[in-house]
């Protein structure tokens, strides 16, 4: 079985959680989301993806937009995963993914891009029209992104303020609980949701039997954190400025 995740190279510019780059008022005091967690969608509805990634990114997305402004979306997993470039093969990076919405692709429903029922359809590049539809929500949003320790305090401190994307691997289940054999490397993203404290972790899953609990020393080398803010729509004086210049030019050369 393919899962989709591949592993950043590691930047000094990256966040850092703790580093003040975001807001990180507590969302939820008890670092809990259970109330919050989106629609089920798996990434192998008719085939691999290899999308897990983008599957995560974008449920993170949802549950945050669902918390924050009470109203809950569906944005199309298809369309980050193709925008963002991932390999049908090998997947994608947590940092690649995320800068795709961040800074040039934004997000669109689900319904202007569903899944489809082939691998090449599915595959096929974004439409110009679809990107500046994408474009719009980036208008409207600030998105961004920080990593977060694996130690578990630090962990349970992050999920105040967001769920979580983890790194793991998929799937060895021992008794109640999933666990890392000694030496496995990390081969699927998902959305960490909450914990019991010194017993499981709990994981939304793009796979069938999507709620999912990890030991708690599982072990997590890759763990980010993520922001999602609606823009202030009040319009400065250089924006006016800058709008009145085009629409003198468009009528000039009309």
């Amino acid at each position: 079985m393919k899962y989709g995740y591949k592993p950043d190279i590691e930047s000094p510019e990256d966040y850092k959680f703790g580093g003040f780059n975001f807001p990180t008022q507590p969302l939820q005091e008890n670092g809990q989301w259970d109330d919050h967690l989106p629609a089920v969608e798996q990434q192998n509805i008719n085939f691999e993806t290899n999308g897990c990634v983008s599957f995560a990114t974008t449920s993170i997305i949802e549950i945050l937009h669902k918390r924050r402004f009470e109203n809950e979306p569906n944005y199309s997993d298809r369309y980050v995963i193709v925008g963002s470039e991932t390999d049908p093969n090998s997947g994608n990076t947590p940092k690649r993914v995320a800068d795709t919405i961040r800074k040039t692709h934004g997000n669109v429903e689900e319904n202007l891009y569903p899944f489809t029922y082939t691998l090449e359809e599915f595959f096929k590049p974004l439409e110009t029209s679809l990107i500046w539809q994408g474009k719009g929500w980036l208008k409207r949003y600030i998105f961004g992104y920080e990593k977060v320790s694996g130690h578990p305090e630090v962990m349970k401190e992050a999920l105040k303020s967001s769920p979580l994307g983890v790194a793991v691997y998929a799937w060895q289940e021992e008794g109640d609980y999933y666990v890392r054999p000694e030496g496995y490397p990390d081969v699927h993203y998902c959305v960490l949701y909450g914990y019991e404290d010194g017993k499981f972790w709990k994981v939304f899953d793009s796979y069938e039997g999507n709620l999912k609990k990890l030991a708690w020393d599982f072990g997590f080398s890759i763990v980010n954190r993520y922001y999602i803010e609606k823009k202030d729509f009040k319009e400065s004086f250089l924006d006016k400025v800058s709008r009145g210049i085009k629409r003198y030019f468009s009528f000039i050369f009309s």
